[in-house]
């Protein structure tokens, strides 16, 4: 079972994630709730959990400054941020606080479920929203990369930092939100072979986890 604390600062929204998160076949418990982000941290303090299911905009302490302090004081526990906020600037603050995934309100419970489960478990998650977010913001900065195919600007363009078509195949995947078992599926190879790729990405890039690796690609231009 995955332990969970809900911060959340509205009592219904935080009861409706109780129910999808509790849910029989989910796989997660529900170790404490917090309305803001010094709560959340108390509760910490408390009980050793897996994974902060974390709201941004939350009175007090908000959900970015409470992750950098549980990243600092708890830094085996895992954040997932759970907003609103469908912007590239709290994306990015986020990130830098320490946070693992970013899901956007608007998601689904099947794919709320997946993130909680793959942070969890290790990995970065980014909402399927937030993907087109970049998607879209990358393509808007830059028109004219948005006007030529991938595949011909990728052949057209060296790549930054040495990366190879593979592993630039790899980087847009991870963008839309695939985990590594799920790429090797798709590309037919092992999970081994793409963690692999995953890690010479990072080094090559200079990043220092997948969410800033997706931002790396985006600054680029490598996703349009």
């Amino acid at each position: 079972m995955i332990s969970v604390i809900i911060a959340e600062d509205h009592k219904l929204v935080r009861q409706g994630l109780k129910v999808l998160l509790t849910e029989e076949t989910a796989g997660v418990e529900i170790a404490g709730e917090a309305a803001g982000g010094l709560e959340a941290i108390e509760l910490l303090e408390k009980r050793a959990v897996d994974l902060v299911l974390m709201d941004i905009d939350m009175p007090g302490m908000n959900g970015i400054a409470a992750t950098g302090i549980i990243k600092e004081r708890f830094p085996g526990v895992r954040v997932l941020m759970l907003t609103m906020m469908e912007n590239e600037q709290y994306l990015a603050d986020a990130l830098r606080a320490g946070a693992h995934g970013y899901v956007l309100k608007s998601a689904g419970h099947k794919e709320l479920l997946h993130a909680v489960h793959t942070v969890a478990g290790g990995e970065e998650y980014f909402s399927t929203d937030v993907a087109k977010m970049l998607l879209r913001n990358a393509r808007l900065s830059s028109p004219k990369a948005a006007e030529a195919p991938a595949a011909s600007q990728a052949a057209d363009q060296p790549l930054p930092a040495a990366i190879s078509p593979r592993e630039l195949e790899v980087l847009r995947l991870i963008a839309q939100g695939y985990t590594n078992a799920q790429i090797g599926e798709l590309l037919f190879n092992s999970r081994r072979t793409i963690e692999t790729h995953r890690q010479n990405l990072l080094e090559k890039t200079g990043a220092n986890n997948t969410a800033t690796l997706v931002l790396y690609a985006v600054s680029h231009g490598l996703l349009t």
